[in-house]
């Protein structure tokens, strides 16, 4: 009744300007996740912040990197906080999430440098890459998956899993839907809209579907995706590139379920089963 709308909205005016760092700041009023520690953290550019759930094993030395989605303009620590501990607690695991730089004031380049600078992060307390998972939302799967790839560029390792709840597969274009179904959240036009403002704050974009150097460097991937939703073109196409890349990968469609409806789990039961099939996969991955 009012996210649809809104969106609708965008993608028949993406260029006015439009307040995207307002929803963040208007998520501070999201309830904490409970018996969750909470760590701010500076990164060189970007400010970062470390989950703590109670099922976290103190001895353990592996650890997830979050990385937020939100069509790479809205979104940060506190609208995906709630998610990412949710998944820190399916996991037993430590996660970092990374505020990263977004357009129209940062450019897709700006926004991987800072998620390799929490992986570096994670590098530097101790972790090493093949402890460490990559799991990210939307467009924060895309980033995510960017940033796996240049990591081996430059000898930062090879982290040892990666999950995409409804991913981003490709920012130059718009991967049609596979179905005719009314989507809960998006329109086609949003979805071009959204990819217009980002390719016009600039920089480089990576395209990850034609890049089989970069698709054979991701490590065994988990893809969760709604069937309903548009994007699950980008979920289907994404899982196709990587099986023809050789990589492990398996693709779970949910049926009835919208764009990152994982972020639901509090009240869904759908939800919370993905959340801990996202957790069985991650502890599955384990060194």
């Amino acid at each position: 009744m009012l996210v649809r709308p809104v969106i609708a909205v965008f993608g028949r005016s993406a260029l006015a300007p439009w307040p995207f760092r307002m929803v963040d700041h208007v998520a501070r009023i999201l309830p904490a996740p409970r018996n969750t520690v909470r760590t701010r953290i500076a990164l060189p550019r970007a400010a970062a912040e470390f989950l703590v759930p109670p099922t976290a094993d103190s001895t353990s030395a592996s650890a997830i990197l979050y990385v937020h989605g939100g069509g790479l303009l809205v979104g940060g620590l506190n609208t995906h906080r709630l998610l990412a501990a949710d998944i820190a607690n399916a996991a037993g695991e430590v996660v970092l999430a990374i505020d990263y730089r977004m357009p129209p004031r940062s450019t897709v380049d700006d926004a991987v440098t800072d998620v390799l600078d929490g992986l570096r992060e994670l590098l530097s307390r101790g972790y090493r890459a093949e402890n460490i998972a990559v799991v990210g939302d939307s467009a924060g799967a895309f980033i995510g998956a960017v940033a796996i790839a240049r990591a081996q560029q430059e000898h930062m390792g090879r982290v040892r899993s990666f999950v995409a709840m409804s991913p981003v597969a490709t920012l130059t274009e718009v991967v049609r839907a596979r179905s005719r179904r009314k989507d809960a959240m998006f329109t086609h036009a949003a979805i071009a809209a959204m990819k217009t403002r980002v390719r016009r704050a600039g920089g480089s974009i990576p395209e990850l579907l034609d890049d089989p150097e970069a698709l054979s460097s991701l490590p065994r991937t988990l893809i969760q995706t709604g069937e309903d939703e548009l994007l699950s073109a980008d979920a289907y196409a994404l899982a196709s590139a990587l099986t023809e890349a050789h990589v492990s990968c398996e693709l779970q469609s949910w049926r009835g379920q919208f764009h990152v409806f994982q972020a639901a789990a509090p009240v869904s039961a759908p939800a919370r089963a993905a959340v801990a099939e996202i957790g069985a996969f991650l502890r599955a991955t384990r060194p």
